[in-house]
């Protein structure tokens, strides 16, 4: 059995973010990359999948996954994608409640890159923290 973390999580939120109502749209949605899949007339795209496949393997890429690994995630996408699309069809999407927790999801990590570029930011650079090899005097 496979562990689910927090970017399947997350990609199951933004999945479920992505069906939409006329006039909003994601940015797998509009993404320009070729699609890797489509499903029911959704385009996956292939940075969406590249972003997947980083943020569930602490930043590798596709091709450093094994070919039975792609499609794992990819069938993973894809999986997120038909529940999110039965969720807009159950009426899920309209409901206030399911609104609260997208709109706090997408706060959530908008609050987390922001600090992210903030803590980037004010970084010092890396100094060597080796010991001394001069002899101290008494």
């Amino acid at each position: 059995m496979r562990k689910l973390g927090l970017p399947s999580l997350l990609v199951g939120l933004l999945a479920l973010s992505a069906c939409h109502s006329p006039g909003t749209g994601s940015a797998a949605a509009t993404s320009t990359s070729p699609p890797v899949a489509v499903v029911n007339g959704t385009p996956i795209s292939r940075d969406f999948f590249e972003f997947y496949v980083h943020g569930i393997t602490r930043g590798k890429s596709s091709a450093d996954l094994t070919q039975a690994q792609r499609e794992i995630a990819l069938d993973n996408l894809i999986r997120a994608q038909l529940v999110a699309q039965v969720a807009d069809k159950d009426g899920l999407t309209a409901d206030q409640d399911t609104k609260f927790l997208l709109e706090l999801s997408r706060l959530n990590v908008l609050q987390q890159r922001v600090s992210e570029r903030y803590l980037k930011d004010l970084s010092p650079p890396i100094r060597s923290c080796a010991p001394s090899t001069k002899p101290r005097s008494r």
